[in-house]
């Protein structure tokens, strides 16, 4: 079989935030299966990560097996071109022995319809943009359109530092609690070697049935994606070939899956 490039056993994860990077990197690390894997990260991630960071990899890329896209609202932004010219190297090897999976936020504006009309041309825009092999979402991370033009516009990080105000009444802190704080508690961060897997499946079922509730109680139209994207299979919208994950439910098992079909053709 002819490939476009020779690829190694690495993921690149391709952010401008530190505390999603992070987040991947250990749930990544601490998986069965994916420990010895090289992950690669622009910049530096504990103290900031440039534009620049992430075009002087852009040709890099091409040697990696896994590329992780951060699609959030604030790195995408920034990234449009980058994104486009990462896509563009290594598209003709998407999905033969290269995997692209895709990590975005879930914006309100885009399920405000009953129908889900606008989330359909968001599912195909990410499609035809990425070539994903698959994708997630992360639902804890709805915010606001006011919300999001403070964040948007806060030149000193121009990232949210706290989980959405509507969010809040889920935890029992008196101030709102800080994204990488809940990151962390949910991947069992401070948990050390062999009890790090088994606290971390015993806080996503925590985070399992917060995910029901905030739907219910605030997305009752998207009760079926819901429920399905916490599956392994995920959801599939009516008309649209890209199925909804949610992040960070079977996250590790995709990309480990993933690893192994790349690996299978090196």
């Amino acid at each position: 079989m002819l490939h476009y490039r020779d690829r190694e056993r690495n993921i690149q994860i391709i952010t401008l935030n530190p505390v999603f990077a992070s987040d991947v990197c250990d749930r990544l690390h601490s998986y069965p299966g994916l420990e010895s894997v090289k992950i690669l990260l622009p910049g530096n991630s504990s103290s900031g990560i440039k534009v620049e960071d992430i075009e002087k990899l852009a040709h890099d890329t091409t040697n990696s097996a896994i590329l992780i896209f951060d699609i959030s609202s604030w790195s995408k932004i920034r990234l449009q071109q980058t994104f486009s010219d990462i896509i563009r190297f290594n598209r003709p090897d998407f999905n033969e022995n290269c995997y692209s999976v895709v990590i975005g936020d879930l914006p309100i504006e885009y399920i405000k319809d009953e129908k889900l009309r606008n989330f359909h041309t968001y599912l195909s825009d990410i499609r035809v943009d990425f070539n994903p092999a698959v994708l997630f979402i992360t639902p804890l991370f709805i915010y606001s359109p006011e919300e999001k033009q403070l964040i948007m516009t806060n030149p000193d990080n121009p990232f949210p530092e706290k989980i959405p105000q509507r969010f809040g009444k889920y935890f029992e802190e008196k101030e709102l609690p800080s994204v990488r704080q809940v990151s962390a508690f949910f991947r069992a961060a401070e948990v050390e070697n062999d009890k790090k897997l088994k606290k971390k499946k015993k806080r996503q079922t925590v985070l399992k049935k917060l995910y029901i509730r905030m739907m219910e109680e605030n997305f009752p139209s998207m009760k079926e994606l819901f429920t399905k994207g916490l599956t392994k299979e995920g959801y599939s919208m009516p008309g649209e070939s890209l199925k909804v994950h949610l992040y960070p439910f079977f996250f590790e098992k995709w990309v480990l899956d993933l690893m192994r079909k790349a690996e299978s053709v090196m």
